[in-house]
């Protein structure tokens, strides 16, 4: 039949009281409600308009699966009369109300359970609770339009079930009914459920009961979600709806029957004792072929049961199947838990479960592998040993198709290793413009966020140009095809932190300003500050229900990207990342706009490498990782970047990739050394280095630096004051090359806070005396000469005793003369008389340490 009908839009008024029975403003849409006046809502049901009865309300159209015309128009009358809250058209017969955006192939999926409830209104408010934090469906939502109107007459006027009911795949299906609170109340709505429940079981369903709590103070579903949403919001109220479907329960029968072998043989289950049934086998003429007692639940004695029956192998494959399904539909089996059950419920994004196999979150549930056998499966839940039994998150984050958190919608075949990341190269270059080894590294990043909780540390990608130069998109590109991508622009602290903590995502962060003086940028510092450590924990005041305030620790760790107009002005983070700079292409063949082939190719390269990853995670990538530091120690790069990139280095197998990345770091090394010179601390560690050493600018490496001529015969010795290194030089050396002078009183304090001591030359006679100077310590120069990228010989650590300075007999040492080659002076000895030694070599001996005391300076 074809309507035509005038169709007015929901009123403000309509879309409010929708919302409070958990509609949605689109979802009304979809399902395509409007409201009509007295005069069309009479023609629209076939009546005269009267005073008696006002037709003005909410129109609801009832399609069949992927139809596009309506088979018939409900209203709901605003002025209702005589309880009647719902009107139908004249002579209409009774059918099922489905859900918009279904399909036919979702009635004959067994896997997807069913939940029978009563009214057009809790069927949409079901869907929407079965959508929401999952790709695919939790439930198929269904209508009767009264509680006994799932029953009709023929042409015949028999009374039967109607025809939409064979529409439905019952058999094997999980369904549940879920009528009005007053089921609890009201006989007749009780019996309606009775006589529903067993008219299914008979179509081989299995059947249970969920109850409204009188406690809630609603009567229907689509009341009850609204009210927890009211009260809190979207999350709780699925949540606690998840909670209440929980509370099910199986609806008990007296028999229930499997008919197989097309109709040759009748298997009928009903209870007997405690764990057994009682099992009867009738043939196509009603006679009882086999009766037995025994624990169906035990494959054993249901194997033992088959074999009494004289059927081919191929016959009993089928009759052990319906036995099996028999077992599952009872209500008599034990009742203990089995080493399945869940004694604990754990919402979780990745688990590795006891006996090696993974579960992880993808949109439409859990992926569960199986590393021996290479297979998978899409599962809803997933039950450990220990009973605990692991749920995937629920959050709106996670279902958003553009905005939230990218996730793999299933798992997809990727072929190799090396085909996967030309996938992903081919995938960058469509959409970005950049240099070939930006490209390779771009890429290698996408899978090391696949594996970067195997980790304990990781680098960041840190994206940086002018304007136009393609950085927001390059950051975009990347988080799309990354493990858990959530792109963000200026966060709340708050959210920033359980966001990371929760969820573990591949974080882009574009254009991050760190000059902005708020506390939500203070938060993503400390964020990037701690977050390239798996072991580091961020600990915020977080206030309390009761208002007081407890501390909550965070775990920052997870890859990040951040696009900024220029590299971060900050050495220690700068050493973190891979910097990658941007430039405004000149290519005509990468589109301006966003387009919808990029969320495509995302999500499919999403698919691949969440295979990949799960494939890969139990092998072992410390060996790699081991390999990787030693050819990176070799590389003379410092350790920190040696630290941060060892994991994406590890994942090259190119060795002309690892060599062009090596080049690449020791660049950035080079510039953060130079970066650091040009602070104070540097000037001042440059000027210590001057004084010390000729500096050539050919060589490489500690060739570079050689002892300057007045240190060529001995090299300053550890704990003794080093004249060449006074306070007052090294200040004068600072001057040189500063606008603005600094005195020698500041010097010497910074002297000592970069570890050095500073003591007073004592030397008698030296011109020098009581000027401070620095006591050498090649140990601490070493690491000062490290932290800033400047060079030294290898000889820095010196012996406590110079080399050409030798114990030599008394009757050979040359009394009065000084024992340093090093100083052109008159220095003249006293000397020594004879009866002051009592042993000659004990007198040497002393003598030698009184002149070094001298020549050092000491006191």
């Amino acid at each position: 039949m074809t309507f035509v009908v005038n169709k007015s839009p929901l009123t403000d008024a309509d879309l409010n009281n929708l919302a409070s029975t958990f509609i949605t403003e689109s979802l009304a849409k979809k399902a395509s409600l409007f409201r009509v006046n007295d005069n069309e809502g009479a023609d629209l049901l076939g009546y005269e308009a009267s005073h008696n009865q006002r037709f003005g309300g909410l129109a609801f159209p009832y399609y069949l699966p992927e139809a596009t015309s309506p088979r018939l128009y409900q209203l709901r009358p605003d002025v209702t009369k005589e309880g009647r809250k719902y009107l139908l058209p004249k002579g209409s017969r009774n059918i099922l109300y489905f859900p918009p955006d279904i399909e036919r192939s979702d009635l004959e999926d067994i896997t997807l359970p069913i939940i029978v409830t009563e009214g057009v209104k809790k069927v949409l408010a079901l869907h929407r609770f079965s959508g929401i934090g999952t790709a695919k469906p939790r439930f198929l939502a269904l209508g009767v339009i009264g509680v006994w109107n799932w029953k009709g007459k023929n042409s015949e006027g028999v009374s039967c079930v109607i025809p939409d009911f064979q529409l439905i795949e019952w058999n094997g299906r999980d369904v549940s009914i879920l009528f009005d609170a007053n089921v609890a109340t009201n006989q007749s709505v009780y019996a309606a459920r009775d006589r529903l429940a067993k008219m299914l079981v008979e179509r081989g369903a299995r059947v249970a009961f969920v109850d409204i709590p009188p406690s809630a103070g609603v009567n229907g579903i689509d009341d009850l979600l609204g009210k927890w949403q009211e009260k809190s919001n979207t999350h709780t109220a699925i949540q606690k709806g998840l909670d209440l479907l929980k509370s099910s329960y199986p609806f008990h029968v007296d028999q229930i029957k499997e008919v197989v072998l097309d109709g040759r043989l009748a298997l009928e289950i009903c209870p007997d004792v405690r764990k057994k049934c009682k099992v009867t086998a009738r043939n196509q003429d009603g006679e009882a072929i086999e009766i037995h007692s025994f624990d169906v639940s035990d494959s054993e004695k249901r194997a033992k049961y088959v074999r009494k029956l004289d059927y081919t192998n191929q016959e009993r494959i089928e009759i052990s199947r319906a036995l099996l399904r028999l077992a599952e539909r009872s209500d008599t089996l034990d009742s203990t838990p089995s080493p399945n059950t869940a004694t604990e419920t754990v919402t979780s994004s990745f688990e590795k479960l006891s006996n090696g196999k993974l579960v992880e979150q993808i949109k439409p549930g859990f992926a569960f592998y199986d590393p021996e056998t290479d297979s998978f499966e899409i599962v809803e839940s997933v039950t450990d040993k220990d009973g605990t039994k692991y749920e995937p998150f629920i959050d709106e984050l996670l279902q958003a198709e553009i905005g939230g958190i990218y996730l793999a919608g299933k798992l997809e075949e990727y072929g190799s290793d090396s085909e996967l990341l030309a996938e992903i190269s081919e995938y960058l270059s469509h959409f970005v413009d950049l240099k070939p080894l930006y490209l390779k590294l771009a890429a290698l990043y996408i899978v090391f966020t696949y594996i970067a909780d195997k980790v304990m540390e990781l680098s960041y990608i840190n994206a940086t140009g002018d304007l136009g130069s393609g950085k927001t998109r390059f950051g975009l590109v990347i988080c799309l095809a990354a493990r858990r991508g959530l792109a963000l622009v200026n966060p709340t602290a708050a959210n920033m932190f359980r966001i990371v903590d929760r969820f573990s995502p591949t974080l882009f962060l574009d254009e991050f300003n760190s000059k902005v003086n708020s506390d939500d940028t203070a938060a993503v510092i400390q964020i990037l500050n701690a977050g390239f450590q798996q072991t580091a924990q961020i600990a915020r005041q977080v206030r309390t229900a009761d208002g007081n305030f407890k501390t909550e620790l965070f775990n920052p760790y997870c890859p990040k990207i951040i696009s900024s107009y220029k590299a971060i002005d900050s050495d220690a983070f700068r050493s973190r990342t891979i910097e990658i700079q941007m430039e405004r292409t000149r290519r005509n063949d990468i589109p301006i706009r966003m387009t919808h082939k990029l969320l495509k190719e995302s999500q499919k390269l999403r698919n691949k490498l969440t295979l990949w990853r799960l494939r890969n995670y139990s092998i072992d990538f410390e060996s790699k990782l081991d390999n990787a530091e030693t050819e990176l120690r070799a590389s003379g790069l410092s350790p920190r970047s040696i630290q941060i990139n060892i994991p994406v280095y590890a994942l090259m197998e190119d060795e002309e990739l690892k060599g062009e990345f090596i080049r690449l770091l020791q660049k950035r090394d080079r510039n953060l050394d130079e970066s650091k010179r040009n602070t104070f601390d540097g000037e001042l560690v440059e000027a210590i280095q001057s004084i010390l050493f000729e500096i050539s600018e050919d060589p490489v490496g500690s060739e570079r630096a050689q002892w300057r001529p007045r240190f060529s015969d001995r090299a300053p010795l550890k704990g003794k004051i080093c004249e060449e290194l006074r306070i007052e030089r090294i200040t004068a050396s600072l001057n040189k090359e500063r606008d603005r002078e600094v005195n020698s009183i500041y010097v010497g304090k910074q002297v000592n806070k970069l570890g050095l001591r500073t003591r007073k030359i004592r030397k008698r006679k030296s011109e020098y005396r009581d000027k401070k100077a620095v006591e050498f310590d090649g140990d601490r120069l070493k690491v000062l000469f490290d932290n800033f990228g400047l060079a030294y010989p290898s000889d820095l650590t010196a012996p406590s005793q110079p080399a050409s300075v030798k114990p030599m007999p008394c009757s050979t040492l040359p009394v009065g003369t000084s024992t340093s080659p090093n100083e052109d002076r008159k220095a003249h000895l006293s000397p020594v008389k004879p009866n002051n030694f009592n042993n000659c070599s004990d007198g040497a001996n002393g003598d030698i340490k009184k002149l070094e005391t001298l020549d050092s300076g000491s006191d």
